[in-house]
Parts: structure tokens; C-alpha cells; sequence
């Protein structure tokens, strides 16, 4: 009476962690080809390094969220080609001297955390403070080409 047929092992399936571990991998591997080293064989083309995932969809059923819901969410700025500080990724204040972020975003060990900045480029609550980071700690099993133990911490 509750709920369609459908509905339940799909719900089975979403609390199942094999499941999701198996969704992810599907989704983060779809890009990736192999093939033989063989002289002769043809051209092995990888996915590029993993970036911000912007050609999956990988936050299901989200919303945006409200004005100050998060006060201690941080942008990460690093240098692009031309040496200019560009935010590229976020990341999550977790003590007084440390943030958690992405492992996948730090290709650059010159990175800039800006705490305190509620809305992008809009001062009216306060100056936002820039932070230079002294230290990156990956997780010593973060694996780059499958982003499975994507997480760092930047001191």
C-alpha cells in the first residue's frame, strides 16, 4: 500500500553501498579506454585527468542552497596558465587552521583559501579573508585516473 514496486528497489538499491560503489565506478570510468601495447595495436586513448566532473551528473535530486546556510564553506584559488589566481573549487572549514576539500583540485601547490565570502564578488557583509596554504595532506590512497579517495586536507 505504501509505495510502487519500483520505488522500493530502487530505495534498496540506493542504501545499498556495493550499489553506489558500483554507480560511481560506472560513471567515473565511462570515459576510460584500454588496449593492447602490441606492436601493431591500435591507439590507447585515457579520459583526461579527472577535473571537476562537469559532464556527469553526480549530485542527484540537490538544491540550492540558502543565503549563509553554509558559513563555513572556502574557495580555493590557484594560478592558471597566465599566472592570474582563478577559484576553481570549494572546500569545508573543519578546524580553526585546516579545510577539507577535493584531492582532484590540487594540481597546483600555490593555492589561496578565501574564508568569509557569502556571495561571489558582493562585500556588503564583510571583507572576505585569503588564506595562503602552508601544507596539502592527499589521502595516501587517492587514485587520480578512478578519483576514488578524492579528499585532502590544506592547512
Amino acid at each position: 500500500v505504501c509505495c510502487p514496486l519500483d520505488y522500493r528497489e530502487r530505495l534498496q538499491q540506493l542504501n545499498d553501498p556495493n550499489q553506489q560503489c558500483r554507480d560511481y565506478q560506472s560513471a567515473s570510468n565511462s570515459g576510460l579506454l584500454f588496449g593492447s601495447l602490441a606492436v601493431g595495436s591500435s591507439v590507447v586513448k585515457l579520459k583526461p585527468r579527472a577535473q571537476c566532473p562537469t559532464d556527469q551528473n553526480l549530485i542527484v535530486g540537490g538544491t540550492a542552497a540558502r543565503f549563509g546556510e553554509f558559513p563555513h564553506m572556502a574557495r580555493l584559488a590557484m594560478p592558471d596558465e597566465n599566472g592570474a589566481m582563478v577559484f576553481r573549487c570549494g572546500a569545508t572549514l573543519i578546524s580553526e587552521q585546516w579545510v577539507m576539500t577535493a584531492a582532484h583540485c590540487l594540481e597546483s601547490q600555490t593555492i589561496v583559501v578565501r574564508l568569509g565570502e557569502l556571495k561571489e564578488g558582493n562585500d556588503e557583509f564583510g571583507d572576505p579573508v585569503d588564506v595562503q596554504v602552508t601544507r596539502i595532506v592527499k589521502h595516501p590512497n587517492y587514485k587520480p585516473r578512478t578519483v576514488y579517495n578524492d579528499i585532502a586536507l590544506l592547512k
